[in-house]
This record gives C-alpha cells, structure tokens and sequence, in this order.
C-alpha cells in the first residue's frame, strides 16, 4: 500500500508535463490551459476601466501552480514563444486567471501583455520554458469571431 501512494504523485506530476514545442500537434497534457479568447472586448473592462481583449488561462492541476516560481509564456507568435512572461501570480486548482492582452506589459492587480490580440483572427500560445528549451502547452486559434472557447 505504502508504494501505491509513493506512485501516485509521481504519476500526476508527469501527467502535467507540456509537450516539447516541436510536437504541436499534441499538446492537450499541460496543467495549464488556454481557456477562453476575448478579441474586440465590448462588455469586461480591466483595472484602468478600459475594455480590453483577454485570455483566460485554467489551471487543471489538483496543486496551485505559482507563476513566479515557474517560466510560463503567453504569444501570438509562433516564433517568439517566449515573447509575454507570466509572473507574480498564483493560479488554485481549478481556476483560471484573466490576462488582458492591452499592451501595457505590466503586473499590477491584473496582468497586462506586451501584444494585442487581432481583432482579424491569429494563434495563441501557452509556453513554458524547461532546463533552456521551450514547450507548447496549449494554443488556441480563433478567427474573426469575438470569442474563442477551448473544448
């Protein structure tokens, strides 16, 4: 019995580990996920009363994921994984955490991207970056449309 709860842990800590960015194409085994995608926001305003678009990000882990301990990445470029870092905030499990993509590039009561999003459609990107190499956790590509929803 005492191996059994020894093995446990050890499997839900590998099963929440990002894909290496070169496989794309599987990259639904992160605890973090890229939840929803708000271009051309009309409704949520941000901490400065401006209504900004936004991604939410989930955290699927039964731990809290704290993100000034780890180098998780938000991007609309698939090229520079790394280009908004997220920090200074803690994610509970089985919550997520609003990013406003506004340009600000600053963490203040909110966090604010160095990008907006198109309001035209683009990708997304969750990155975390591991021993100097970069993995997608998760993306997201929406068009035209207002929202975009991760099943």
């Amino acid at each position: 019995m005492k191996k059994l709860l020894f093995i446990a842990p050890i499997l839900l800590f590998f099963s929440c580990q990002p894909e290496k960015a070169s496989h794309a194409d599987s990259i639904k085994n992160s605890c973090l996920v890229i939840k929803t995608v708000v271009a051309k926001n009309s409704l949520i305003e941000n901490e400065f009363g401006e209504k900004a678009d936004w991604i939410e990000i989930y955290n699927n882990a039964s731990h809290t994921i704290d993100l000034s301990k780890q180098q998780w990445y938000v991007s609309d470029d698939t090229l520079m994984l790394n280009k908004f870092r997220l920090r200074e905030k803690q994610i509970p499990p089985h919550t997520s955490i609003k990013v406003w993509c506004d340009d600000e590039n600053m963490v203040r009561d909110q966090i604010h991207t160095n990008f907006k999003l198109s309001s035209t459609g683009e990708t997304i990107l969750l990155s975390f970056k591991d021993e100097g190499d970069y993995y997608i956790a998760d993306q997201l590509t929406y068009t035209d449309t207002q929202m975009a929803v991760n099943p």
